[in-house]
């Protein structure tokens, strides 16, 4: 097994950016506002606006996580 180097794992601010923010919040975010607003008959203002603000910020601790688990894991090949 071989250790791998820092520069193996993409940098913090990637994993933040495009994995929480982007990829992770912006699907749950739309997913949710989209159950709420077709299921639950939630108003589609007030349900984007709260998940444009809480989704991006879950986002952006699960791409820390994921972040650090690539780091001490290191990637599976």
């Amino acid at each position: 097994m071989s250790k791998h180097n820092k520069t193996d794992c993409p940098s913090l601010m990637h994993f933040i950016l495009f994995r929480g923010i982007l990829i992770w919040g912006g699907i749950t975010g739309f997913l949710v506002t989209f159950w709420q607003v077709v299921f639950d008959n939630e108003p589609l203002q007030q349900t984007l606006r709260t998940s444009l603000i809480v989704y991006p910020v879950a986002g952006a601790l699960v791409g820390v996580v994921l972040w650090w688990q690539t780091r001490k894991y290191g990637r599976q090949q």
